[in-house]
C-alpha cells in the first residue's frame, strides 16, 4: 500500500469528525447529543417537518459539506447488523421511497453495506461484494475531491475505491436498515 494511504497518516493529516445533521434524520433515527451517533429506534422521534429530512429511508446525513480538498473520517458500525455508510451528493433526494433517495441506490451516492458479517460496496444500485476476512473495528473513508476518489478502509486495509465527480458538495451519510431487539447504531469516531 502507498505509504500516503495508511489510515494513521491520513488520520493525522486530514482527519475530521463529521457531525450529524438532525434536520436530515428520518424520524426513526435518534441522533446523539454530541451529533456523532445515529441509533435506529422503535418509536419515532418528535422531529419537526424539514425539507432536508428523509421521510421514508432510515438515513441521516452529516452537516459537513465537502467539495474540495482531502478529508478522512472513521465510522463505527459494530452495533448494527444491517447498515450503510458512505457519502452522497447534497442534492440526493430525501422524500419518497424511490431509488433516488436510497444511499447507494442511485448515481448520487457511494457506500459500504454491512449485512451481518458480509460487506459490499454500492453505487447506482450496483453491488460489489468485498473480501473482508473479519469484522473491522473501524471503517475509514478518505475522500480526495480533486482526484475523484473515495477510498474505503476496514481497519488498515483498503476495501474498495470509488471513483466519481466529487467536486459537487458531498456529505458523509449513514443508513440503518434494520432495527432488531437492541436498536442498531452507527457513529463517527472522534478524530479531534
Amino acid at each position: 500500500m502507498d505509504a500516503r494511504l495508511k489510515p494513521n497518516i491520513l488520520r493525522a493529516q486530514y482527519g475530521r469528525t463529521p457531525s450529524l445533521d438532525i434536520n436530515s434524520a428520518n424520524r426513526s433515527i435518534k441522533v446523539s447529543w454530541d451529533l456523532s451517533t445515529a441509533t435506529r429506534m422503535w418509536i419515532d422521534q418528535l422531529y419537526p417537518e424539514h425539507p432536508d429530512r428523509f421521510d421514508v429511508y432510515h438515513q441521516v446525513l452529516s452537516s459537513d459539506s465537502l467539495s474540495s480538498g482531502r478529508h478522512y473520517w472513521e465510522v463505527d458500525a459494530s452495533c448494527s447488523h444491517l447498515c450503510r455508510f458512505g457519502i452522497c451528493l447534497n442534492s440526493m433526494g430525501r422524500k419518497g421511497k424511490g431509488k433516488e433517495c436510497g444511499l447507494g441506490r442511485n448515481p448520487e451516492s457511494w457506500c459500504v453495506q454491512k449485512c451481518k458479517n458480509q460487506y459490499s460496496a454500492f453505487h447506482d444500485d450496483v453491488e460489489t461484494p468485498l473480501s473482508v476476512p473479519r469484522d473491522p473495528e473501524r471503517f475509514g473513508f478518505f475522500l480526495d475531491c480533486e482526484a475523484g476518489e473515495l477510498t474505503c478502509f476496514g481497519d488498515s486495509r483498503v476495501l474498495h475505491v470509488f471513483r466519481g465527480n466529487f467536486m459537487d458538495p458531498v456529505k458523509p451519510a449513514i443508513g440503518i436498515l434494520s432495527c432488531d431487539f437492541f436498536n442498531g447504531c452507527v457513529g463517527f469516531y472522534s478524530l479531534r
